[in-house]
């Protein structure tokens, strides 16, 4: 290989991979930063695949959009990217795992809830006095 070549090869490696079209708002070197950053955040979750405006996670079900992601990215402050990313990704996750708690929720129960002492009319709550407590307030607090 005559060392021009090699000089070519070299430069070339050295050089961010050029963002797809998708990530227009960034250039290619902050395309090569936001990709690390995904990196970093995904990999304690066993790695992703990257698509054409999203990733896919081993073991998740879910396509996970990048637009509004690297949006926010573009915008943000760049001390603040990595954790913008991975706090997005954890809130992303987490959701996702909660999500068959708020379904067991969902279903009716047999019996209707138990709202003693509260009237339901016109969309809104109505607490009934407690015959317990005092019909009107003293007119001078207690000494």
């Amino acid at each position: 290989m005559s060392p021009l070549r090699r000089r070519t090869s070299r430069s070339a490696r050295s050089r961010p991979a050029k963002a797809p079209d998708w990530a227009t708002p960034l250039d290619d070197a902050q395309f090569a930063q936001f990709s690390q950053q995904l990196r970093d955040a995904l990999a304690p979750h066993g790695g992703y695949a990257l698509g054409e405006g999203f990733v896919t996670v081993p073991g998740r079900a879910t396509k996970y959009g990048l637009t509004n992601l690297l949006q926010q990215w573009a915008l943000s402050e760049p001390d603040s990217r990595a954790e913008l990313v991975a706090l997005h990704f954890h809130n992303l996750f987490e959701a996702e795992d909660v999500a068959p708690l708020r379904l067991r929720e969902l279903e009716r129960a047999d019996e209707p809830p138990q709202f003693g002492g509260i009237v339901v009319r016109d969309g809104g709550f109505d607490a009934f006095a407690n015959s317990l407590t005092l019909g009107e307030l003293p007119p001078h607090p207690a000494e």
